[in-house]
C-alpha cells in the first residue's frame, strides 16, 4: 500500500541519520574510541570508495535478487556492522557497513521508480523528498535523546530495530517478476 511505502522510505532515512548520515559515527569514533578526525575522515573516504566499487561489481544484483530484498538486507546490515564496529573498534566493520549504504541508495531509487507512475514520477519523487527530509532531520534529535539516556551505542541499536521492523514490509511488497530467461520470447 502507499502508506507502507511511505513508512519504508521514512525508515530508511531515519536509519541513515542514526548511522551513516548522522553525527553518531563520528561522535562515537572520537568520544568512545579516541579516533582523530583525520582517521574518521579516512574511514569514511575508504568506505565510500569500497562502496562505490562494490556497487559497480554487483550492479546486476537487484535485477536477479530483487531491489526490495537487497534494501531489506541493507536495513539490517548497516546498523549491524556499525554495532560490531562500536564494540570492537575494528575498522573492517566500519568499511563493511558503507557498501550497504551505497546499495541501499541504489535499490531505493529502483523501488521508488517502480512505485511512481511515469507520468507523475517527478511530482511523486519531489513530494517524497520533502517528507523524508523532514523525517530524516528528526533522526539526530531522536538519536541524541537515545544516546544521552541509554548510552553512546543506543542510536545504532535503534537503527537496527527500525531496520528489522521494515524488512517484513519490504518483503511483503516485493514484486515478483520472472528472471529474463523465463520471461518468454520478445517480439
Amino acid at each position: 500500500s502507499a502508506a507502507s511505502d511511505v513508512y519504508k522510505r521514512q525508515l530508511m532515512y531515519l536509519i541513515f541519520s542514526l548511522t551513516s548520515n548522522g553525527p553518531f559515527l563520528t561522535l562515537f569514533g572520537s568520544e568512545m574510541l579516541g579516533l582523530k578526525k583525520s582517521t574518521i575522515n579516512f574511514y569514511f573516504a575508504a568506505g565510500t570508495y569500497i562502496g562505490a566499487l562494490s556497487s559497480l561489481i554487483f550492479s546486476d544484483l537487484p535485477e536477479f535478487v530483487g531491489a526490495r530484498r537487497i534494501l531489506g538486507l541493507c536495513f539490517f546490515a548497516i546498523p549491524t556492522f556499525v554495532i560490531l564496529w562500536s564494540h570492537t573498534g575494528h575498522p573492517l566493520f566500519f568499511f563493511l557497513a558503507l557498501p550497504f549504504v551505497h546499495w541501499a541508495y541504489i535499490t531505493y531509487q529502483i523501488v521508488l521508480t517502480d512505485l511512481s507512475p511515469s507520468d507523475r514520477r517527478g511530482t511523486g519523487i519531489g513530494l517524497f523528498g520533502t517528507i523524508t527530509g523532514l523525517v530524516g532531520s528528526a533522526g539526530p534529535f531522536v538519536g541524541m535523546r537515545f544516546k544521552l539516556h541509554l548510552g553512546p551505542r543506543a542510536p545504532f541499536y535503534l537503527a537496527l530495530v527500525l531496520g528489522i521492523a521494515a524488512i517484513p514490509f519490504l518483503l511483503r511488497s516485493e514484486k515478483t517478476t520472472p528472471p529474463p530467461s523465463q520471461a518468454g520470447p520478445s517480439h
